[in-house]
């Protein structure tokens, strides 16, 4: 791992573009360089291109939490804008002229009708100490993830911010949330009990989806994931960001986890 950083001020600029919608921007960073990211003179985020070790085994990472991952209609500002293509059928009978949506047109709200809030369709999964998957399979997922990816990433985390190790289930990290053939809309993770999160791209055909870029569109900067390889810790929760353009035959190869704390 390459330990020169090139530090970068960001500049905020709120972009009217509004969340659960999608932005291609132009202003790439430069690929092959690790970043320090500082807001008003603070360091905010640390992105460093090449991170993990080349011989970690991805597919089977990734095919290991694919096991546990389902469809799911909660994700809101995420998944983008309510769209009939992108909810099963049985929801159709609740988008009319009389539905009645969030802010952003993201969520369906409750109704008369419907007694549950939905959004469009996102296939994921997500791990923590409680969930049953876990508990069942607490051996096989500390001995894929602890040595090589969450030792590392917290390492690196203590080394850039002033946190406590909590002792949880991911060091400083409390949940992780592997996300399937998705391309993110614009959203923050508001809802994360703390600031900092810990994003990684993945894909499981390198040669045909090498890269995906994370936009941070408020500060009109799109950073280049070498998927496999790269990882950004920053302040998500709040700074909105989104995935830029993926072609629709390369999301089938394209994985992301974060880890974060609720």
């Amino acid at each position: 791992m390459d330990n020169n950083f090139k530090v970068l001020e960001l500049e905020y600029k709120e972009n009217p573009i509004k969340n659960g919608e999608y932005i291609d921007i132009s202003d790439k960073l430069l690929d092959k360089r690790n970043y320090i990211f500082n807001i008003n003179g603070i360091v905010s985020g640390i992105y460093i291109y090449e991170f993990f070790n080349k011989d970690i085994d991805f597919n089977k990472i990734i095919n290991t939490f694919k096991k546990y991952s389902k469809m799911y209609n909660n994700r809101g500002d995420y998944a983008g804008i309510v769209d009939k293509t992108k909810l099963y059928p049985s929801y159709h009978k609740y988008i009319n002229e009389n539905t009645k949506y969030n802010k952003y047109k993201t969520r369906v709200d409750k109704s008369s009708t419907c007694k549950y809030a939905f959004s469009n369709g996102c296939k994921y999964m997500v791990l923590n100490k409680d969930k049953t998957h876990y508990k069942n399979n607490k051996k096989e997922l500390e001995l894929l993830l602890n040595k090589d990816i969450i030792k590392p990433i917290n390492k690196e985390l203590k080394h850039f911010f002033d946190v406590n190790n909590n002792n949880n289930i991911f060091g400083f990290w409390n949940e992780l949330i592997f996300n399937c053939n998705t391309r993110s809309a614009i959203h923050s993770d508001i809802n994360n009990k703390d600031d900092l999160s810990c994003l990684c791209s993945l894909s499981t055909d390198t040669e045909k989806l090498p890269y995906t870029n994370l936009n941070l569109p408020d500060f009109n900067i799109s950073i280049p994931f070498k998927n496999n390889s790269s990882i950004l810790i920053m302040n998500l929760k709040h700074i909105r960001h989104s995935n830029d353009i993926i072609k629709e035959d390369l999301l089938k190869y394209r994985y992301s986890f974060v880890l974060y704390n609720k």
